[in-house]
């Protein structure tokens, strides 16, 4: 009759393994018999504080076996809460994640918006300069027709002057108070040689009596 070892029943015969190969599940304090981790004692930083505090006084001139038990202590922390380590880092990732893709679509949306805006400045700008370019052109246009205007108004009132019946009849009478004035400085200078010359014969023949 042949008898088959079970793989648990391997795992134990092998002396090189430790708690079936699985010391995450398996507790082996005497190293010969594995057994799960009673339910009250599930907490690995609580076994390991109930059965490794004979490191520390193993202590020689340096606390070796205090450190290597305050570090299994975090150790066995670490594995007590990996399932919320793992979950809480994968949660973290994702909001990471998630945060840095919505960061991205909102520069990318402030972007484009201010894009937007710039381009939208940039034409009323030019809409702008166009209008305000055509309005000084037919501005100044309109100033320089007034101008023609006006002075072909005023020389064509000039002309029409010097042209009318009016301006004759001006320039005669200039000419003829230019005349009379003429002759009114001559009669008075006439007149005031005379006078002299009277006054001087006078005067000789006063000399003489």
């Amino acid at each position: 009759m042949l008898y088959f070892m079970s793989s648990s029943e391997r795992l134990a015969a092998d002396t090189f393994t430790y708690c079936v190969d699985n010391p995450i599940k398996y507790l082996d304090a005497n190293g010969e018999n594995a057994a799960t981790i009673p339910a009250a004692t599930s907490s690995y930083a609580a076994y390991w504080t109930g059965t490794a505090w004979s490191l520390c006084a193993l202590d020689g001139p340096l606390p070796i076996g205090d450190i290597i038990f305050v570090v299994g202590i975090g150790v066995c922390l670490v594995i007590d809460n990996w399932d919320q380590i793992n979950n809480a880092s994968a949660s973290v990732i994702a909001t990471l994640k998630n945060l840095g893709a919505q960061t991205i679509v909102g520069i990318k949306y402030v972007g484009g918006r201010a894009v937007e805006g710039l381009q939208w400045v940039s034409g009323k700008l030019a809409e702008g300069a166009t209008w305000a370019g055509e309005k000084i052109v037919d501005s100044a246009t309109w100033v320089g027709t007034q101008i023609v205007a006006g002075s072909s108004w005023v020389w064509n009132k000039v002309t029409g002057f010097f042209e009318s019946p009016g301006c004759e009849i001006l320039e005669a009478t200039a000419t003829t108070v230019a005349t009379i004035t003429i002759a009114n400085f001559q009669y008075n200078c006439d007149t005031d040689a005379s006078e002299i010359v009277n006054k001087m014969k006078l005067n000789k023949l006063k000399l003489r009596s």
